[in-house]
């Protein structure tokens, strides 16, 4: 038995590739189109090619693209069932253009299963027409005719490429302080940005720095990386304001510039030495007595100015305060602690706590009181503590502290109340100070304040006489 089967080979469009179904990619280049093939539904409902020129009075115009784009349009076709189509590109860049950078990229297609190499003749170069796609909102260029043979296909794209976008400057003001010889030494960096990164990766820079009066201290240039900074230098700079202009500019000749402003200050407080504790006595005429906050003030340094020095009252800065009578009974019977501030002229200012001792040694202010002690370890005599009805002798002690440096205070003793004259020499026998006064029954304080008595260090001798007797002793001032 046989059998006959009958096998029909048909020609399916599908099956090999057809050229004419390429959409190359449309240009980047800013070009307008006044005339172009559209796509759109006929009066079927079929999407046709509609090949007379269509003129659009808003003419069809090719993007360009910035350097951050990179998600560009490629060649698509029909894939067939049977071949292998592959495709590839080159391009050639021209840089140095008013737009930046332009590019003509070479697209290539081939087609193996019909690829002839080296047939002249087969491949040529054929018409296309820009396609606006109505039917599904695509746009591209595509063969109108097909007369090439040679399986390979060739077409040339041109891409523009606009930086548009311009460098970034971070400007920010800045303050700086100064150094001990009043001269601020700054170093600090301007971080740069840019995105474009078309225009060869390099920046050029020039800034100007100038004083405030408008005098030019400074100018500089160079060349940077796109994600850099600019490192700023600047010596030996007065107090005051500086502006910095700095300008940017990529290769594409986007520029952006900006203004610093340098503030020079002093924040420096100043370098104070005090002498923490001073003695000094109440007029005896009743009037009180004035102190000065700089007094209170061995040594001040200050980097760039003058110093000032103050007590503060209600809120307000003043160089001097008046002691009267009824502030010394106030003050824990005669003991005051203060703050002086030391103030430059630029307003920084340095604190320090001292302690003034107020000494009624002949009772101008109080009945009641007979003594103060300036050592704060020595408690403050009261009559009530100094009434000794033993006491039936001239007496006269050491003085206390011994030896000492601010002040220190001679105690003695009287069986009655009367007149005491009060000597003291140095160790040569030269008289430094002579009073008299009369002092009642009991303890009794002479204070002895060397800085007002302009001492030196040294040993002295002070003397004592009361009734016709007479007590002499030594002490020692170091300072």
């Amino acid at each position: 038995v046989y059998y006959v089967q009958l096998i029909t080979i048909k020609k399916d469009s599908q099956e090999i590739f057809n050229p004419l179904s390429i959409q190359w990619p449309k240009h980047y280049n800013g070009e307008r189109i006044k005339e172009f093939v559209v796509k759109e539904l006929d009066g079927v409902r079929i999407c046709r090619l509609w090949y007379n020129p269509v003129h659009y009075q808003d003419c069809y115009e090719h993007p360009t693209i910035s350097c951050l784009e990179d998600d560009l349009d490629i060649p698509t076709w029909e894939i067939p069932k049977c071949g292998l189509i592959q495709m590839n590109y080159e391009d050639q860049v021209f840089e140095g253009s008013a737009s930046c950078k332009k590019i003509i990229r070479h697209w290539t297609i081939i087609d193996w299963c019909n690829y002839k190499p080296n047939m002249s003749g087969y491949e040529v170069m054929d018409t296309i027409d820009f396609i606006k796609d109505l039917c599904n909102g695509e746009e591209y260029y595509a063969y109108r005719n097909l007369r090439n043979k040679a399986g390979i296909y060739r077409y040339q794209q041109e891409i523009i490429v606009e930086d548009a976008i311009a460098p970034i400057l971070f400007c920010t003001n800045r303050t700086f302080g100064v150094n001990e010889g009043c001269k601020s030494d700054i170093q600090y960096s301007i971080p740069i940005y840019d995105e474009g990164l078309c225009g060869g990766g390099f920046l050029d820079w020039y800034g100007v720095w100038y004083f405030s009066r408008g005098v030019v201290i400074r100018e500089e240039y160079g060349s940077l990386l796109p994600i850099d900074s600019i490192k700023l230098v600047l010596a030996d700079l007065d107090l005051g304001e500086y502006y910095i202009d700095v300008r940017l500019e990529d290769a594409c000749g986007n520029k952006s510039n900006c203004r610093h402003i340098i503030t020079i200050i002093d924040d420096s407080p100043p370098i104070v030495v005090c002498a923490s504790e001073l003695t000094t006595t109440i007029m005896s005429d009743g009037s009180g007595l004035r102190i000065w906050a700089s007094d209170y003030i061995v040594k001040a340094i200050d980097n760039c100015s003058p110093v000032d020095h103050y007590f503060k009252e209600n809120g307000e800065y003043i160089r001097s305060k008046n002691i009267s009578c009824s502030n010394y009974l106030a003050f824990e019977g005669g003991v005051l602690f203060d703050t002086v501030h030391s103030i430059d002229e630029y307003g920084n200012s340095t604190k320090c706590t001292i302690q003034l001792n107020i000494v009624d040694a002949r009772e101008v202010c109080s009945a009641d009181t007979i003594g103060l002690s300036i050592n704060p370890q020595i408690k403050i005599l009261k009559r009530s503590d100094t009434e000794v009805e033993s006491v039936s002798t001239f007496e006269v002690h050491q003085n206390m502290p011994n030896p000492f440096s601010n002040a220190t205070v001679i105690p003695f003793d009287l069986p009655e109340a009367g007149r005491v004259d009060f000597t003291l020499l140095d160790y040569n026998g030269r008289l430094i100070l002579k009073e008299s006064g009369i002092y009642k029954n009991g303890r009794n304080l002479i204070y002895i304040n060397p800085a007002i008595l302009n001492l030196s260090s040294g040993l002295f001798i002070y003397e004592l006489r009361y009734a016709g007797a007479g007590v002499s002793t030594k002490m020692l001032l170091i300072r």
